[in-house]
């Protein structure tokens, strides 16, 4: 039902129904945690003391952050609601880091017209971005549109010359 609620963009039904599975003793899997993540923005100030909780849960339970898209949701989630140094700790605590994670971390959203260079953070973008291609994970589309969307933020000419660079030699994301 809250992953329905989600799907359907009714978001504080979603988040309603959660609390109410909790009040009657009822605790969440990974998939009821994804699905209530992502309306966490559209629920006011509940968006700080549900988010907070999850990790805390998460965290306190000892859910594997092996699953990425759980780990990915954490970390999109705090960077929704602006909390850039909590989306780094879930992001370090993750044992295994897929395209999807990194992606998380560079393009989290404040808001979804805000990327995460604009949470005054573009001196990290490019770092995130060579740790990626450090340990091994392919950067692909999304994780390229990020690092362009840094550099026009910030009118980083060099920066988006390099990722457009970077792209065009790789045969499968050609811009």
């Amino acid at each position: 039902m809250i992953s329905g609620y989600s799907q359907m963009g009714y978001a504080a039904e979603a988040v309603e129904l959660f609390g109410r599975m909790r009040e009657d003793g009822f605790e969440p899997d990974e998939i009821t945690l994804v699905s209530v993540l992502g309306e966490c923005e559209d629920v006011g100030d509940l968006r700080l003391t549900l988010g907070s909780w999850t990790e805390e849960f998460v965290m306190g339970n000892k859910m594997e952050l092996m699953n990425s898209y759980m780990g990915s949701a954490l970390i999109d989630m705090d960077g929704k609601c602006g909390d850039l140094v909590s989306a780094g700790r879930v992001f370090d605590r993750m044992p295994k880091k897929e395209v999807v994670t990194w992606n998380a971390l560079i393009t989290r959203n404040k808001h979804p017209c805000e990327r995460y260079a604009q949470n005054g953070s573009s001196t990290e973008v490019m770092p995130v971005f060579n740790c990626m291609i450090g340990a091994s994970s392919d950067p692909d589309e999304i994780t390229l549109i990020g690092e362009l969307f840094a550099s026009a933020s910030f009118g980083a000419l060099s920066l988006g010359k390099w990722v457009e660079t970077y792209a065009s030699q790789r045969e499968r994301l050609t811009p």
